[in-house]
């Protein structure tokens, strides 16, 4: 039941962002669907708690969980930081694709960023290096 209401709000934020001119899409509650991220993630974790919580119960299980749920994200959160690093060196060896903007690694680019990004300490505010 709960991965039905999970399908459902995954296609009304994906309608929310597939752009037409139609009356559906025009309409306020198609305009307000991007809110459906947040009850997406409630649902999931709900999902999540229901099929894992009997199962987590000692702590060897617990960590495989985790350590498996890492898995999953942090390759691709790799990924994504090494374009960003490959695009800024691209930027600081090709001067024309530099252009106005701010100078290759400096303000949210820097090492700091990198390595906190790396650490996947970027939101928690903490000071690096």
């Amino acid at each position: 039941m709960l991965d039905s209401w999970r399908g459902i709000c995954a296609l009304l934020v994906a309608l929310f962002y597939f752009p037409t001119t139609s009356m559906i899409s025009q309409s306020a509650f198609v305009g307000g669907s991007y809110l459906f991220v947040d009850f997406f993630f409630v649902l999931s974790g709900f999902v999540i708690a229901s099929s894992y919580g009997s199962r987590l119960s000692e702590p060897d299980e617990l960590a495989r969980f985790a350590l498996v749920r890492f898995g999953r994200i942090y390759p691709l959160h790799l990924l994504m930081l090494a374009a960003f690093v490959a695009f800024e060196a691209l930027r600081l060896a090709l001067p024309a694709l530099h252009g106005t903007g701010a100078a290759p690694f400096t303000g949210g680019f820097n090492l700091r960023s990198l390595v906190a990004n790396l650490f996947l300490l970027q939101g928690m505010g903490l000071r690096i290096i």
